[in-house]
């Protein structure tokens, strides 16, 4: 079983069921990430879990395997009560903390990982798996102005349901 970066086992926002002020943030963020996020066209917001992961062509007879590990996890809501970016060598990402109780997102993570070990690569960065939504790439003297502003976004919304 080979994975691909072709591939992402993610939590993804806007599936419907949001209340007005989550289709309001998830609508922002869009608008956002159609803007700054190069791979905005590539991929809807989410929250990957595991990336790379398997390729298309194995997802009918291996994903069925996570069923029973994800009957475990219970509905939960996912808010972002701040922004943060992880630098490279001339660029800097931008990107919404997600916060949940009881770590949910890393409970739900470590599941999917143990049902898919090879597909570890997000928790072998230094300090572990950082869930994390892209809202966009910046130089990194722009980054700072970005944060500032869209900041206070993210404080007029509550939470958006993903699970």
């Amino acid at each position: 079983m080979e994975k691909t970066v072709q591939s992402a086992l993610s939590l993804t926002l806007g599936k419907g069921g949001e209340n007005e002020d989550e289709a309001i943030l998830l609508s922002q963020i869009q608008e956002i990430r159609e803007q700054f996020d190069k791979q905005f066209t590539r991929w809807p917001p989410h929250i990957n879990l595991l990336y790379p992961f398997i390729g298309e062509d194995e997802f009918e007879t291996e994903v069925s395997r996570l069923g029973e590990v994800l009957k475990e996890v219970s509905p939960f809501s996912i808010s972002f009560p701040s922004l943060s970016s992880f630098d490279h060598s001339r660029s800097s990402t931008a990107w919404a903390d997600p916060t949940c109780e009881n770590n949910q997102i890393h409970t739900l993570q470590s599941l999917c990982e143990s049902v898919f070990p090879h597909c570890s690569d997000l928790s072998r960065f230094q300090g572990g798996y950082s869930p994390h939504l892209t809202l966009g790439q910046f130089k990194k003297s722009k980054l700072r102005s970005f944060l500032s502003n869209v900041f206070i976004l993210f404080n007029n919304h509550d939470y958006i349901s993903l699970f």
